[in-house]
């Protein structure tokens, strides 16, 4: 396993949380959260509600390289659809895939599992 720490790599994890939460979008690409929407949606603000890496668990794929970090996270969400206002929760357990690039660990993408 390449020298990378679980802390580095779950700081990378958290960061990428910390993004998908800025998304503006109901279905962020690379990220685990998501909506249906039926109309036009506007005002998309993502929070998260708990810790996404509290309790992760990190592990080594050596044949393709990959690091994953899995665990549980929880968002909240506000928006307008068609004009009203609604409110959401997302819950779940995600996988996530990094690789490091010999000196820090690069996020390829969160999946909600």
């Amino acid at each position: 396993r390449p020298g990378a720490a679980d802390s580095a790599l779950t700081g990378a994890v958290s960061a990428g949380f910390d993004a998908c939460a800025g998304s503006k979008l109901l279905r962020p690409a690379d990220c685990p959260q998501g909506l249906p929407s039926q109309g036009f949606v506007g005002s998309v603000q993502w929070r998260l509600t708990s810790d996404a890496v509290n309790g992760a668990t990190v592990s080594f794929d050596a044949q393709r390289s990959l690091f994953s970090v899995t665990g549980a996270y929880a968002m909240a969400v506000t928006y307008s659809e068609a004009g009203a206002a609604k409110s959401n929760t997302v819950t779940g357990s995600y996988r996530a895939d990094l690789y490091w690039d010999g000196s820090r660990p690069v996020l390829v993408s969160i999946a909600r599992t």
